[in-house]
């Protein structure tokens, strides 16, 4: 995989997939970047086993090579922080990602992406849009009832009726 990207737009994107890592766990630690199979087009992938991130890059980039990695999340972050060029390249040789900045250049052992889990892809059949104010004021009814100890506990269900 080659591709060469506006910097602040891979920042942008690692910001959101950031919260998916799970910290201290070989795989899950990860983030998996794939080139799109059609056209220019960039996917980040996180998980946690709880919590799926998945977003799309298609302004900016340029795909020179396609292909998919799984780089350790918290060192390609913290890498793409300290770049202080205006696009960034990445490039896989042998079992690593070289990363390209200006004159900077750094080089990432990557994950074995095998071990990644896949994402489902899901056909939603329903949309709803919801005023802020009364989505707030929903959740803050229905919140108290929600528990920091028991996984099973710490969501709030949304149902619709037609």
């Amino acid at each position: 995989m080659k591709i060469e990207i506006k910097t602040l737009e891979l920042l942008d994107a690692l910001n959101k997939v950031e919260k998916g890592l799970l910290k201290n766990h070989e795989v899950l630690s990860g983030i998996k970047i794939k080139t799109a199979i059609f056209g220019e087009g960039l996917s980040l992938q996180s998980t946690n086993h709880e919590v799926m991130i998945n977003t799309n890059i298609t302004d900016n980039l340029q795909v020179l090579e396609k292909g998919e990695v799984l780089l350790p999340g918290k060192y390609l972050i913290d890498i793409i922080k300290k770049l202080n060029g205006e696009f960034v390249t990445l490039e896989t040789k042998d079992n690593d990602v070289i990363i390209k900045s200006g004159r900077s250049r750094f080089k990432l052992r990557l994950l074995d992406i095998e071990k990644f889990p896949e994402f489902e892809n899901r056909e939603y059949t329903r949309e709803f849009t919801l005023k802020t104010d009364l989505f707030i004021k929903l959740v803050n009814k229905t919140i108290h009832a929600t528990s920091d100890k028991m996984s099973i506990f710490q969501g709030v269900n949304f149902k619709t009726k037609d």
